[in-house]
């Protein structure tokens, strides 16, 4: 199974989000790899199952997340 997608988002919030993300991309039955572009933060997931699938996208999803909040607060601050 695979997953390729662009989260919409600023060039640099990317490419942030891409560095620190980046030694988080494989478990045993999925494999993620996260890269900045134009359009925001490519995310490409490969998973052997779909409970693999589900898993590999609430886990990037929750971190991307906790990134973009982060980010948040060191704006504001």
């Amino acid at each position: 199974m695979k997953l390729e997608t662009t989260i919409p988002m600023a060039a640099r919030e990317a490419e942030a989000i891409a560095k620190a993300l980046g030694g988080d991309k494989d478990s045993k039955r999925s494999r993620t790899s996260l890269s900045a572009n134009d359009d925001g933060l490519f995310v490409n997931i490969e998973a052997e199952d779909p409970v693999a699938m589900r898993a590999a996208i609430n886990s990037n999803l929750r971190l991307i997340n906790s990134c973009l909040k982060t980010i948040k607060v060191i704006k504001n601050a």
